[in-house]
């Protein structure tokens, strides 16, 4: 019964993840309409750029389609159109239509490429290309952006190398784009600065953990205890990432990493099951030490039910639209009655608490 024995001394190191200081109510648009006026018709009053403010803080809320819909209205009237290419592709981006993001960013370049917004299309593109999955494309977009950044400021260069690092760890370079997501990580720390690349470079951080946690393969041999406590603490590792994360109030990225480790719990209970029994045990003991593997590892599931539910409140809380909302609200109800045993659901730790930025 080793790995009953080695699951109660690994758990009773991972504490459950620290919220995130409330933020003062006056930092919290009350809802989406507060923004602006929801009439189409209104619009034509607001002056350009009025109306591109609006756009862009609909969609820092998650309200993309609200966003869109100012962003053409300020097509049609043919006013900022660097601007408005540039917000229409980022719309296409957080709604993860990829393949349309590239071209938008793309185009944009092509029609501009000597205006100050291009690089920022480069540097999205380059993001996308990664999103595709085409690592060495946007490894060759972000190096490009690297030789001609000679006057680049210090936070324009330390996004760039975040996004490079991300692409090496991606692309199957991981000790290098650890070490490049670090580097730019570590002179930013205690600051506001570029928080959206910094949650994203944690991101990478934390499902690179999560990918060396599902590859540790669980037994009842003599390695259980060595096996089971390091995938533990690798779990543990994300997990201090996702709190990270949610203290640079992103939701996007809180969001992404909440669902991520849930899976990650998930997977160790899945694998946990599956692993095979310890050898010479007759039918009896078997089904006992099966009873009380269930019953010592149902934390696990009640864990991953935990942050799949966090992950639901701040979605609720922050009204974010998109895929990522939609897969944590399945995955909590899928896992709801297996983790609470028909019981009510356990009382969820406080959601960390993340803000967007308007901007």
């Amino acid at each position: 019964m080793l790995i009953l024995a080695c699951l109660g001394l690994a758990l009773a190191q991972e504490p459950v993840p620290a919220p995130a200081p409330e933020p003062a109510a006056e930092s919290v648009p009350a809802t989406v309409e507060s923004v602006d006026d929801e009439r189409p018709e209104a619009w034509a009053a607001l002056p350009a750029q009025e109306l591109l403010d609006a756009a862009i803080e609909h969609r820092s809320l998650g309200d993309v389609a609200g966003a869109r819909a100012r962003l053409q209205s300020l097509q049609a009237r043919g006013e900022l159109p660097v601007l408005v290419r540039y917000h229409l592709a980022v719309c296409e981006e957080v709604e993860e239509r990829y393949l349309e993001a590239r071209d938008g960013y793309q185009a944009l370049i092509d029609a501009f490429p000597d205006e100050p917004l291009a690089n920022d299309a480069r540097y999205r593109l380059a993001i996308v290309l990664e999103d595709l999955g085409e690592h060495k494309q946007a490894d060759r977009v972000v190096k490009a952006l690297q030789r001609g950044g000679r006057s680049w400021k210090e936070r324009d260069r330390l996004s760039i190398a975040l996004v490079r690092g991300s692409s090496e760890l991606q692309s199957g370079r991981a000790g290098k784009g650890i070490r490049r997501i670090q580097d730019a990580l570590a002179p930013l720390e205690g600051t506001d600065q570029i928080t959206w690349a910094r949650a994203r470079g944690r991101l990478a951080l934390a499902q690179a953990l999560l990918d060396q946690a599902a590859q540790v393969e669980m037994t009842n041999g003599g390695q259980a205890k060595k096996a089971l406590v390091a995938r533990v603490s690798l779990l543990q590792q994300a997990m201090d990432q996702v709190i990270a994360i949610s203290q640079l109030k992103e939701p996007e990225f809180a969001l992404a990493g909440l669902l991520a480790l849930g899976d990650g719990y998930a997977s160790l209970h899945h694998d946990l099951i599956a692993a095979p029994p310890p050898r010479g045990l007759d039918a009896d003991q078997l089904a006992i030490f099966d009873q009380e593997l269930r019953q010592q590892i149902d934390i696990l599931q009640v864990k991953a039910w935990r942050l799949y539910d966090q992950g639901v409140s701040l979605a609720t809380r922050m009204r974010w639209q998109g895929h990522v909302a939609l897969d944590l609200r399945q995955r909590r109800d899928a896992l709801g009655p297996l983790a609470t045993g028909g019981a009510p659901a356990p009382e969820p730790d406080p959601a960390p608490t993340s803000v967007p930025d308007p901007g």
